[in-house]
Formats: structure tokens, C-alpha cells, sequence
């Protein structure tokens, strides 16, 4: 696989339509159980009860194709993309939001939409070794709420995304969310905790 494949939209679908065709394409590259890869050994799930979907979709991919409201853009990462003709800058206006089962609301992206087929790529490009899939573990929240964060970032070329799981047990592992990375101090960040996992992982 020398470059991963991002969703084809064309430039006259409506917005909402849009949506609908990246979650068609999320349900059969990952939802469905046939499809979805092991990570490593481990089983991948995900949160499916009631609360958990929204607007007839799973709340996972609202999280995947969606933007928290406190970003802020010079430069729209949708530049040059397809997005940009469907979205009219839904980041920036906050025409279409979408509210989450913790009563944070969020702004639909398009951009990180036509994306998430490229998460079963990635954990499958992991499963094999490709050095361009960077792992790392890492404690997230404070207290007993501790739980070890499991990252998967693949850079190549223009494409920089990163997918967060959940350890569960030695045979599961709960999917969070997926993105693009769009910042420079985000992906100064993610290098940051990644050389300090390796160097835990020399030192122990």
C-alpha cells in the first residue's frame, strides 16, 4: 500500500449527503465486524449503546468527522481539498454542529470526514510492521480516572493522522477517535510523547 486513499466526493454533492457517504464508507471499512482488523492480537470495539449514537450515526464517527468549537484557523486545513467546495467554512461559522453524548458540541467537519476510511488502513499497516505507523501508550486523565491511551500515527508525504484507543484488557481495545493532524504544535507534541515512550521502553 504505497499511499492511503482518502474518500472520492464530488464537488456537487450537498453537504449532508457528503456525510452520509463517508459514514457508508466508515460502516463498511469498521464498523462491520468482518471487516474491522485486529490491532496487534486485539480485538478493536467500540462504545455502542443508546447515547452513543447521534443523528443515526455512531457517535465515533461525529468524533472522527468533527471539530472542537475553541479552534481556531489561519489557514484552513481544507485548502486545496474538496471540503472547501462542500463546507463553506463550517469550522470557522458553526452552521451545522452536532452535540455529543457528554453535552459537548462540536463543529461538523467534512475535511476530517472523507478521512475515516483511513483508519482500518492504518491499523492494518501497523499489523505489518510499515515504519510509517508510529506507536505509543500513554496515561490520559487524573487520578483513578488513569487509563492507558494506546496512538497509532501515520505520516507519509501530506498525510499526517493519528487514531487513539483505549486499552481495555490483553485482548481488547476501545477506539476513541481519529484525525488529521493540523497543527505544528500538535505534531511537535505527539513527537514529543512518542521519543518518550521509546525511551521508556529502552529503559525498562
Amino acid at each position: 500500500m504505497d499511499q492511503l486513499q482518502i474518500i472520492p466526493l464530488p464537488d456537487d454533492i450537498s453537504l449532508d449527503d457528503a456525510f452520509d457517504k463517508c459514514y457508508e464508507e466508515f460502516k463498511s471499512s469498521f464498523m462491520a465486524k468482518s471487516k474491522r482488523p485486529l490491532l496487534g492480537n486485539r480485538e478493536i470495539v467500540f462504545p455502542a449503546n443508546e447515547k452513543n449514537w447521534i443523528e443515526h450515526k455512531l457517535e465515533l464517527f461525529w468524533h472522527a468527522s468533527s471539530l472542537d468549537q475553541k479552534i481556531r484557523f489561519e489557514i484552513l486545513p481544507c485548502t486545496n481539498d474538496v471540503g472547501k467546495l462542500l463546507c463553506d467554512e463550517n469550522c470557522t461559522k458553526g452552521m451545522k454542529d452536532v452535540l455529543m453524548s457528554n453535552g459537548d458540541i462540536r463543529y461538523k467537519c467534512i475535511y476530517r470526514s472523507e478521512r475515516v476510511n483511513l483508519i482500518s488502513q492504518i491499523v492494518s499497516l501497523y499489523n505489518e510492521g510499515d515504519s510509517r505507523v508510529k506507536y505509543w501508550e500513554r496515561l490520559h486523565g487524573h487520578g483513578r480516572e488513569k487509563r492507558n491511551r494506546i496512538y497509532l500515527r501515520y505520516q507519509s508525504g501530506y498525510l499526517d493522522y493519528l487514531l487513539v484507543f483505549e486499552h481495555k484488557s490483553e485482548k481488547r481495545v476501545t477506539a476513541i477517535t481519529a484525525f488529521p493532524v493540523f497543527f505544528k504544535s500538535d505534531s511537535e507534541k505527539y513527537d514529543k510523547y512518542y521519543n518518550e515512550y521509546i525511551e521508556e521502553i529502552k529503559n525498562r
